[in-house]
């Protein structure tokens, strides 16, 4: 006796679908970056940028990057689309640069199985002299697991990341599979706190308190923190009074088109002329 279940059979063929399209999906233009704002908790300037991928998906529509990514991952197709995005990333970085905008990292995220490829250091070098990037304008972001369980490739490939110039984060930390303790070994640049554990800010005295010892830990290593997810006035006012660096999230700004984060970009220095008084 056999089954069929049209559901199962559905997930099927829109996974086949994802899967065949995607090894198209650089060169027919389908796949797009959104940047959305880091922004400082000091002077609530935009400090940063976090490239996001957008993809319309020919037949299917608008796919979700939590879908499409993992898929690119199963079929090793991750590799080819993630150095494109970094040289997407680096070069669009790079044209606000020249047009007289503030210069502000760019913080792409990057899979362990990137990190692990072996050209990996070969093509980011590529990207930043092809681009003109300086280094210090770049930042990987890794996430926790592929920073507390590192195979030896890996620790190298983070070492030489770094012995570039190129920033590196984490991602995600404290989800659960990344402690206090970590702080005292990652080799990061940059700690990034999780979505879930900033929704609770202010709500819930534990997530605060513990917040706060990650930044303040996080500070006595010379790391900057971002917190991730900040949707609201007591996430912010939480975040600043543990004198945490930088947030971004909706309440901040949404993730946007090249033009319109340029616009943004814009409208800070603007307004950083008009604070700054003359001799």
């Amino acid at each position: 006796m056999q089954l069929f279940d049209a559901e199962i059979a559905r997930l099927h063929d829109r996974y086949a679908t994802i899967e065949r399209n995607l090894r198209h999906a650089v060169l027919d233009g389908s796949i797009s970056l959104a940047f959305q704002p880091i922004v400082s908790l000091r002077s609530t300037d935009v400090v940063g940028a976090e490239a996001l991928m957008r993809w319309d998906c020919p037949g299917l529509g608008p796919v979700s990057p939590d879908e499409f990514i993992a898929i690119a991952e199963e079929s090793r197709a991750i590799v080819r689309l993630g150095e494109w995005v970094l040289r997407e990333a680096c070069a669009q970085n790079r044209r606000w640069q020249r047009a007289g905008l503030a210069s502000i990292r760019m913080t792409v995220n990057v899979s362990a199985r990137q990190i692990s490829h072996p050209d990996f250091i070969r093509a980011v070098s590529g990207i930043l002299e092809s681009t003109s990037l300086a280094a210090e304008y770049l930042e990987i972001e890794l996430t926790g697991p592929s920073m507390t369980s590192q195979d030896e490739l890996s620790r190298r490939t983070v070492a030489a990341l770094r012995r570039l110039g190129v920033r590196i984060a984490i991602d995600e930390f404290g989800t659960g599979y990344s402690s206090l303790r970590d702080l005292g070994a990652l080799p990061v640049d940059t700690l990034k706190l999780a979505r879930p554990f900033v929704g609770e800010l202010g709500s819930d005295r534990f997530a605060t308190e513990a917040a706060r010892a990650a930044v303040q830990l996080a500070h006595l290593r010379g790391i900057r923190v971002v917190a991730v997810g900040v949707e609201t006035a007591e996430h912010l006012d939480a975040l600043r009074a543990m004198e945490c660096d930088e947030a971004q999230g909706f309440l901040l700004g949404a993730p946007v088109n090249a033009e319109t984060f340029a616009a943004r970009l814009g409208r800070d220095r603007m307004r950083s002329a008009i604070a700054t008084p003359g001799p």
